[in-house]
């Protein structure tokens, strides 16, 4: 389980393993907060979160729990998840935002349910 279960998150719903490295995303989670290692904040529903374990002497541990960078209601971040190396590709199916591309704005929530993907670098 990961740092900030709750009910309804559906923690294990997406899944990547790479060598020493897990990402589980569990796209239901209610928090508010963006980014690495932010602390849960209720009000928010089903924005997704992804929890990353590392494999260190011998056992399993979470090492960063990971938001969206613009986190907003039904956005599911984390519904799937791939994991190569130190690159993590997660998506967020129901992320409202109309703008295309690479490095588009993730705040004008225009539109309804477009989806997106984020990519991330990890430290190795």
């Amino acid at each position: 389980k990961g740092s900030a279960a709750q009910d309804g998150a559906q923690f294990g719903t997406s899944t990547a393993i790479d060598g020493d490295r897990i990402i589980i995303g569990s796209p239901n989670e209610d928090n508010c907060n963006a980014g690495l290692n932010s602390t849960p904040v209720s009000g928010c529903t089903n924005t997704g979160a992804v929890y990353i374990f590392d494999y260190v002497n011998g056992a399993w541990a979470e090492s960063a729990y990971l938001k969206s960078d613009h986190p907003d209601d039904t956005d599911s971040f984390g519904s799937s998840a791939d994991l190569s190396g130190d690159t993590v590709a997660l998506s967020s199916p129901q992320d409202d935002s109309c703008s295309t591309g690479i490095g588009g704005d993730q705040a004008d929530n225009m539109c309804v349910d477009t989806g997106a993907v984020s990519i991330y670098q990890l430290a190795p």
